[in-house]
Formats: structure tokens, C-alpha cells, sequence
């Protein structure tokens, strides 16, 4: 193999730090390798040279391989970069950058150089992380449904009911998205977090929690503090679990989604978009959902009554743009009241 650039560079090939090879472009055959390759690759070098690359390429990456030889062929490229796995001969896999660069005739045949870098340290630490991140996520996931049960059992609203706002919430966010632009992962978050909104119940009094009928004056004061008490159970747990934005999420729908776009809601008597967008979207949710529902105290009504006062609430009860997202979307949220029954 006699390329002028290759001989006058013969040293700087051999013992450059990282792994080198030549190859023949038309029949993948390995011409000359340096020392960094043989060690990446776990062989002396006369059981590279004259063997293809193929022969120690993971199989599932040689179709890749092949068209990647091809395209830099056929677009006439200076260099061209991708990711691939070796394979050792004891199996271990090698994680791998490679640079190819074409370098034209090398003796008969159309030849490239190809530089490779092993990045499997890097590739496991990702591994690691992302699955350290998937734990946490996990974990996270059931202290939310930890809490989310012990809100059920403590209220007497039902498990059906949680779940339906759930995705109730989803909905409305999904509605929203031209304006207020949420991921996806924002809404799963935001969603999930939104079953804890009465969470501050766990506060209240059974005399006055579980009452069959309209509670009086001074017992309907006792009952808003379930919207301070539960904001101050989610700080509590954001002090112990920090970085949790479910939780964030979590404590400001439980302040404030009695709260009304007029300002005549409670605990602090905020109006329009003073209250986070998160409560104005929990209390057009929550309100559909109580109106469709059975209650001690009332009978469920039909869809078509709900809608209507939900939309009658548009601009004093409701944000106006969260009743609109609602309407557009109200078979949704009858397909959703249908589907999910209280347990």
C-alpha cells in the first residue's frame, strides 16, 4: 500500500493515541492499523489486517455500516462521523465515535481512513443516569400515589373522582397548549400532582368532613383551611424531597383552586391570573366533576346542565380561557365521566 500521505506519515499513524485504520472502500478489507485500533479492538494487528471490518462490527450495526460506507462514496464527502459498536473476542461490546475520511486511490482500489474512539465509559455513565433518574421518577411516582391514597380514604369523595380529574386536567392542559406551551412531561406531572388538591383534609374534623347535609357558618370556615392545610403539607414534603416539581405543582392547586377569577374565592381572595394557571384549570375540573356526581348532600346532574354552568361561570367563577379549552373539549370530559365510575 503505497498512498504518498499515509507513508509520509507512516510514525504519526502507528502511535497516534487514538485507534486508526485504512480500509478498502469497495471490498471493506482492512489495509494497515495502528496500535490504539488493535487495543480497542482486543487484536493483534495480523488478525485485523486482511480481514473486513464486518468481521468485528456488532451485527445489528453492519446494515448502518454498509450505507454509511455508501453515502460517503456516493456524496463525495470529506469526512463523515457516526456512532458504532465493536465487538471483542470475548464478547465485551466497545462503544465507538468513528470519523471517516476518504482518501482516494491506495494501490488499486478506492480507499478510506477511518479514526476511531472508544466512548463506552461514557455510554454506560448515560446508562447509569438514566437509570438512577428512572428510580427516582419511580419512586416519586409512589409517594404522590402514597398520598393520593391517603386523600382518598380521608375524604368522602372517591377514588373514581381523583382519577377522573386527572385526566379531566390533562385535557384542559392539552387545550392550553398554544398559549401557555407545556411539555408533555409538564402535563403528565401537573395532572398527576392535581389528585392531591384536597389533600388538606387529612386536617379537618370528621364532624365536620363527614356531615350529611350543608355545614353552617362556622363549620364551612373550618373546612376552607383544608386549602392552606394542604399547602402546607406539600411544602413540608418539598423541604424532604427537593427538585420535585410534582409537588410544586401540587402545593399551589391545593392553595389556591378555590380561589375564583373574580377575586370573591378563598383562602386569600386572588383574582384573574394572580392564581396560577394550574388552579384556574383544577377548578373548572373540579366543579364539573361535583355537578356530575352523586353527593350526600345533592344529586348528580345531567352533562348538558354541568356544561352549562360551568360556562355560565366564565369570567366570575372561571378563567374565561380555561371555560373555553373546557367547551371545545366537553364530549371529552362526558367520555371521561362515562369511562372512570366512583369506587
Amino acid at each position: 500500500m503505497n498512498h504518498p500521505a499515509i507513508d509520509l506519515e507512516s510514525k504519526v499513524f502507528m502511535t497516534a493515541p487514538i485507534g486508526l485504520a485504512i480500509i478498502n472502500s469497495v471490498t471493506g478489507t482492512i489495509m494497515r492499523v495502528n496500535d490504539a485500533y488493535c487495543a480497542m479492538l482486543g487484536r493483534p494487528r495480523d488478525c485485523l489486517v486482511g480481514k473486513t471490518w464486518m468481521q468485528f462490527t456488532h451485527p445489528d450495526d453492519l446494515i448502518r455500516d454498509v450505507y454509511f460506507i455508501y453515502k460517503m462514496r456516493d456524496t463525495g464527502e470529506s469526512q463523515m462521523d457516526r456512532t458504532k459498536r465493536y465487538l471483542r473476542p470475548d464478547g465485551a461490546v466497545v462503544h465507538a465515535t468513528v470519523t471517516a475520511t476518504p482518501l482516494g486511490k491506495a494501490g488499486a482500489d478506492d480507499a478510506h481512513m477511518v479514526m476511531i474512539q472508544d466512548v463506552s465509559a461514557n455510554i454506560h455513565l448515560k446508562d447509569e443516569l438514566r437509570t438512577r433518574k428512572s428510580e427516582l421518577r419511580m419512586t416519586r411516582e409512589e409517594m404522590l400515589n402514597a398520598l393520593v391514597i391517603v386523600a382518598k380514604f380521608r375524604d368522602r369523595e372517591t377514588g373514581g373522582h381523583l382519577q377522573r380529574i386527572r385526566k379531566y386536567v390533562e385535557i384542559l392542559l392539552c387545550s392550553l397548549a398554544r398559549s401557555h406551551p407545556f411539555s408533555s412531561h409538564g402535563i403528565r406531572l401537573i395532572s398527576h400532582a392535581a389528585m392531591l388538591h384536597d389533600i388538606g383534609k387529612i386536617g379537618i374534623p370528621d364532624s365536620i368532613l363527614l356531615k350529611k347535609g350543608s355545614l353552617d357558618d362556622v363549620e364551612f370556615s373550618v373546612m376552607k383551611t383544608h386549602t392552606t392545610l394542604g399547602s402546607a403539607a406539600m411544602l413540608e414534603s418539598m423541604r424532604h424531597i427537593r427538585g420535585d416539581s410534582s409537588l410544586m405543582y401540587a402545593r399551589e392547586i391545593a392553595e389556591a383552586h378555590h380561589e375564583r377569577w373574580d377575586g370573591t374565592g378563598y383562602p386569600h381572595g386572588i383574582s384573574g391570573r394572580d392564581i396560577p394557571l394550574t388552579a384556574r384549570v383544577l377548578a373548572v375540573a373540579d366543579v364539573y366533576d361535583a355537578l356530575i356526581s352523586n353527593r350526600p348532600y345533592k344529586e348528580a346532574l345531567p352533562h348538558a346542565d354541568a356544561v352549562r354552568i360551568v360556562s355560565e361561570g366564565s369570567g366570575s367563577h372561571f378563567d374565561p380561557e380555561v371555560v373555553d379549552g373546557f367547551l371545545a373539549n366537553e364530549k371529552e370530559f362526558a367520555r371521561v365521566s362515562e369511562a372512570i365510575a366512583d369506587d
